[in-house]
């Protein structure tokens, strides 16, 4: 299974080297892109530092949103760009806000 880091742009790069890639996770890194709260709950998107590998011309799937509790708890969208990913967190804070359910990604 790959092994991923982020870049000092925050962009997921490859490391193949196990050891450097545990003492990347061990270090101030908790994987959390973007956490939003609610009075009922909170929406978190993720880095997930590994991904399966992936099919022949698809990128690997390496981060995540959740919505933890309230009305739409354990709704869950996954992605292989950051920026899909942030987008997407961003669009379903706006709709939970707005009392609308979240939206697909984009």
């Amino acid at each position: 299974m790959p092994q991923y880091i982020l870049d000092d742009t925050g962009e997921p790069i490859e490391e193949p080297d196990h050891v450097k890639w545990v003492d990347w996770c061990k270090g101030k890194w908790n994987g959390v892109m973007a956490q939003t709260l609610f009075p009922d709950g909170y929406v978190s998107t993720i880095f997930l530092m590994s991904a399966a590998e992936p099919e022949d011309g698809q990128a690997p799937i390496l981060f995540e949103t959740m919505i933890f509790e309230g009305p739409f708890a354990w709704s869950l969208w996954r992605y292989s760009s950051r920026r899909a990913a942030i987008t997407h967190h961003n669009q379903v804070v706006a709709a939970l806000r707005e009392g609308k359910p979240p939206p697909d990604p984009d």
